[in-house]
């Protein structure tokens, strides 16, 4: 039987989830793969043909709906018109497995799901298992009564969100680890020398509570402070709700000069100033809300073009890093500690990231990882109908 994957997402190619568009574009390589989703986004940055956009119908109905979704009551499922536009779409795909990305979608469309009768492999990303989690007890109840499914595969990108999460359930299958990926030959090594005189740190991610730019930018006052003789300079790329906080903070901190925040950046955009940098920063943490990381994409580009990278004893992080292997990791929150990692990575010499990504994290290989567990799971559940 040839397998043929659909894939349930809320949103399908914000830029912040670019890993979800990579991974639908490469499975389509080797299997005919179908997206569903409430929202279609960028399209013409990231196209993609076969994907159904579940239109919600936009009546009070509809906006009490979204409120109640707002306080994670996502077991109220889709609506009438949804539900429709996704019968036709399974109806005319045929699908032998589905994958849902993140918790709450496995909780919107599960009772439309367990009718089918076919597997289900669900992706638990970060904040679906952290902050999420432990906000809400509608969706803890929710996620372990769903995760009861033998029909529910659940996977996780990280062996720390595989400990985190079976602290909490035992589902009817095992949880699995499937790493996400990227194409490391898109990122292609710069042979320009950069500019010795200025040390260039670069960071490119949402600018929210956990990616840590609040710490970051204190080292670096820190720094400054301590180290005088060395010009360097802070590359901010990415956008987000914190963007002026960390604009003031920047002043506050008497580093304006040294700080560049250039908001959203294309890929080729992203590149180049990736290739332009010396060392790459992310201090990760876990957010006053419980928000927690899952395994950055941003990291894998950075070592993928081998970048020394300065970040934190994080969730998935260490597992990607190796500690003065390929970079500095410190304690979350320690200012101090990340000061000085700044300092200690401009003698760093580190040449073995993108083979590290080659052989690990490769969205090729990960891919053909994500089909064996596709055909195991289609096989067992054949094998219980």
């Amino acid at each position: 039987m040839s397998s043929r994957v659909l894939v349930i997402v809320d949103e399908f190619s914000p830029v912040s989830e670019t890993f979800i568009y990579n991974q639908v574009l490469e499975l389509s390589k080797h299997l005919p793969t179908h997206v569903v989703c409430s929202k279609r986004m960028n399209s013409e940055i990231f196209p993609y043909n076969n994907c159904t956009e579940l239109v919600r119908s936009g009546n009070i109905l509809s906006r009490s709906r979204r409120e109640l979704e707002l306080r994670h009551l996502h077991f109220l499922g889709i609506e009438r018109k949804q539900k429709e536009a996704l019968n036709k779409s399974r109806l005319e795909f045929k699908p032998t497995c589905v994958i849902v990305h993140f918790g709450p979608n496995l909780l919107k469309y599960f009772n439309w799901l367990k009718a089918l009768k076919i597997p289900v492999l669900v992706f638990f990303h970060g904040y679906d298992v952290s902050k999420l989690w432990k906000q809400s007890f509608f969706y803890r109840k929710g996620i372990k009564k769903v995760l009861r499914s033998k029909y529910i595969f659940p996977i996780v990108v990280s062996q720390y969100l595989q400990k985190t999460l079976e602290t909490y359930i035992k589902p009817f299958n095992k949880i699995q680890v499937q790493y996400l990926g990227i194409d490391y030959d898109e990122f292609i090594l710069s042979e320009i020398p950069g500019d010795s005189e200025v040390k260039k740190f670069v960071q490119v991610s949402r600018l929210v509570p956990k990616k840590g730019i609040e710490i970051t930018l204190k080292a670096f006052s820190l720094f400054k402070q301590n180290h005088p003789q060395i010009q360097f300079r802070y590359d901010i790329v990415g956008d987000g709700i914190l963007k002026e906080i960390l604009e003031s903070l920047a002043i506050k901190l008497d580093i304006k000069s040294q700080v560049v925040f250039h908001g959203f950046k294309s890929q080729d955009e992203v590149l180049k100033i990736l290739n332009d940098s010396d060392v790459y920063v992310q201090h990760s943490i876990i957010s006053n809300t419980g928000d927690t990381e899952g395994l950055p994409i941003s990291l894998m580009e950075a070592m993928a073009l081998n970048m020394p990278i300065v970040s934190t004893q994080h969730s998935g992080i260490p597992e990607l890093i190796d500690h003065r292997k390929h970079g500095l990791l410190v304690k979350e929150n320690d200012i101090d500690a990340m000061s000085q990692a700044l300092f200690d990575i401009l003698s760093f010499n580190n040449t073995s990231g993108r083979e590290k990504i080659k052989d690990h994290f490769s969205l090729m290989k990960n891919c053909q990882s994500l089909i064996e567990k596709i055909k195991q799971a289609e096989e067992y559940c054949l094998s219980i109908s």
